[in-house]
């Protein structure tokens, strides 16, 4: 399987810093608690968002935070904000 970034870096925090990359996948986080904030994260980091093209990401958090009913503005440097 491939080794997306954010899952080694999310090895290296829990010290299982010796799992080779090419072994490690999402199902090695499955178990981690509390399991909404681990979905919200992988949904996150599944958006594509390369340095200095983050409008994949914002467009992705404006939906997210108005198909739940919160007030979503993004301003004119990009920044996306979520009441």
């Amino acid at each position: 399987m491939r080794l997306y970034w954010n899952e080694y870096c999310i090895a290296l925090l829990l010290g299982q810093a010796d799992l080779k990359p090419k072994g490690l996948s999402r199902m090695d986080f499955k178990a981690l608690e509390p399991a909404a904030l681990w979905k919200h994260f992988f949904d996150i980091c599944a958006v594509p968002r390369p340095s200095h093209h983050e409008e994949a990401i914002s467009a992705w958090l404006m939906d997210w935070a108005a198909s739940r009913g919160f007030d979503t503005h993004r301003d004119h440097e990009g920044n996306v904000l979520v009441r």
